[in-house]
């Protein structure tokens, strides 16, 4: 049974580590965005180095179109990743939620109109309820800032570019150090030492390569063997009701009623998402929360 599912498990699990991250990202808060980015990009060039050197005898040299996938790739969850650090470390939180509200619609018709999916009853159910709830949070926060469809955008046009491309997670990252490291050198190069980082005493930034890599390499082969596409954008939803508990919990960020009655539609379309259904075991039934 678990095998039947991996793709929803990996998915699931890159989510729910996704959604954690604003703690992590708090500890870097005397860094700039800018800095960060920089210092994980240079961070993954020798860790990535030695991966490449240790499984050199496997690798298969990538076609032009698979390079290009890869770099478009790189670009995107880059795009996106930057968007979600800079929202946290800037106090929008919220708009950072707002986007992986916004996401998992686009990821929804992404693969209605890429690869020809069909929604279950089920599914346009709980599309339904989502799309309500995206807008009755749209109406609370009273705009759509560009940070918000920044992220989303990026992160949804990436689930259809990994699952298009089919690229190997190995390749995918090294596309983006290859595509991000003049970048990283930019940025330090303009960087003042009053704002610079410490290499041997920032602990909680030399941990930004695993903290950053686990996630993308486990919704990455989790997107690319899940049955549909449609159900890793429904269980996008999982990132912003945890970013939403932290928002009120850890940020003390002040929300609106009307966005706490989103947030309920959203948990009542990721159920509806995913229907319980019976299964035997010896001679007792049990029920488990299934994909579709």
């Amino acid at each position: 049974m678990l095998a039947r599912y991996r793709g929803e498990w990996l998915t699931l699990t890159s989510f729910l580590i996704w959604g954690l991250l604003p703690l992590y990202f708090q500890q870097l808060a005397e860094h700039s965005a800018s800095t960060i980015l920089a210092a994980r990009v240079l961070l993954s060039v020798p860790v990535l180095a030695i991966v490449f050197f240790l499984v050199r005898k496997n690798l298969k040299r990538p076609s032009c179109s698979q390079a290009g996938w890869a770099l478009l790739g790189a670009a995107l969850i880059s795009t996106s990743w930057f968007g979600n650090l800079w929202g946290t470390l800037n106090g929008q939180l919220l708009a950072v939620s707002l986007a992986f509200f916004l996401s998992p619609i686009l990821t929804i018709v992404a693969g209605m109109l890429f690869f020809n999916e069909r929604l279950s009853v089920q599914q346009w159910l709980s599309f339904v309820i989502c799309v309500v709830a995206f807008v009755f949070y749209c109406i609370a926060n009273g705009e759509l800032p560009w940070l918000t469809l920044m992220i989303a955008f990026a992160f949804a046009l990436f689930s259809v570019v990994k699952r298009k491309g089919q690229v190997s997670e190995l390749a995918g990252l090294g596309a983006e150090v290859v595509l991000m490291l003049p970048v990283a050198l930019f940025i330090l190069w303009g960087t003042t030492p009053t704002i610079g980082f410490s290499w041997s005493s920032d602990l909680w930034l030399l941990c930004i390569v695993p903290i950053y890599y686990l996630p993308l390499a486990l919704y990455g082969m989790g997107v690319r063997s899940v049955r549909q596409i449609t159900t890793a954008g429904l269980m996008t939803y999982i990132e912003p009701v945890i970013m939403y508990v932290l928002a009120l919990t850890v940020f003390q960020e002040e929300i609106s009623p009307l966005k706490q009655i989103a947030m309920y539609l959203v948990w009542l379309g990721v159920l509806v998402s995913f229907p319980f259904k019976k299964i035997r075991l010896g001679r007792r039934s049990h029920t488990y929360e299934s994909g579709h």
